[in-house]
């Protein structure tokens, strides 16, 4: 007996009765002796998949996803888009390597932390290789630092004036009665 595919899951395409861009699934259907009878499909709508994705990324105002193929391709972005446009030759698809990891680029004149994962499969499925990549403004996301870092300096400021305001006063209370005590002796 040879061995089938139980399951397929088509890359993302424009159109079809829903007319937006929407994926593929195609599931096996077997009877009870495990003969194969029928195949049921369904597409799925992108918006729907990436929007659980905006839900559980959106932590700050900047905050922005794409999803792209392996090849550069914009599947999606939270701003306006151009479908499949080619983003390879753009600074921040240049620093994505195999895996997952983060990096900080320009984009828009503004510096980004973005942080990306290549998807992969699941049982059977190989995948299709395409990249989630979340990015923020570096301002937005450093700005807790930066104020922690500011009160520390002030704060540091204020006890290194109060110790030297404290050392000099310790130091008259000292030297004072030094200076004075030859006209004790007299």
């Amino acid at each position: 007996m040879q061995e089938r595919e139980v399951f397929a899951i088509g890359d993302i395409e424009y159109g079809g009765i829903i007319e937006t861009h929407s994926i593929t699934i195609g599931v096996s259907i077997d009877d009870k002796e495990g003969n194969f009878i029928g195949i049921m499909r369904a597409k799925i709508g992108a918006k729907e998949i990436i929007r659980e994705a905006e839900i559980s990324t959106k932590k700050y105002e900047t905050t922005g996803i794409k999803l792209i193929t392996k090849n550069g391709q914009l599947i999606y972005e939270t701003r306006a888009f151009k479908f499949l446009e080619d983003v390879s030759g753009k600074e921040f698809f240049k620093k994505i390597k195999a895996g997952s990891g983060f990096f900080i680029a320009k984009e828009g004149g503004r510096e980004r932390l973005f942080s990306y994962i290549h998807s992969k499969g699941y049982r059977g499925f190989k995948g299709h290789e395409w990249i989630f990549v979340v990015g923020h403004d570096t301002e937005e996301v450093l700005r807790p630092a930066f104020v922690l870092r500011n009160s520390m300096m002030g704060a540091s400021l204020i006890l290194i004036t109060m110790a030297i305001i404290t050392a000099f006063l310790m130091s008259r209370s000292i030297t004072k009665p030094i200076q004075n005590y030859p006209k004790v002796l007299k």
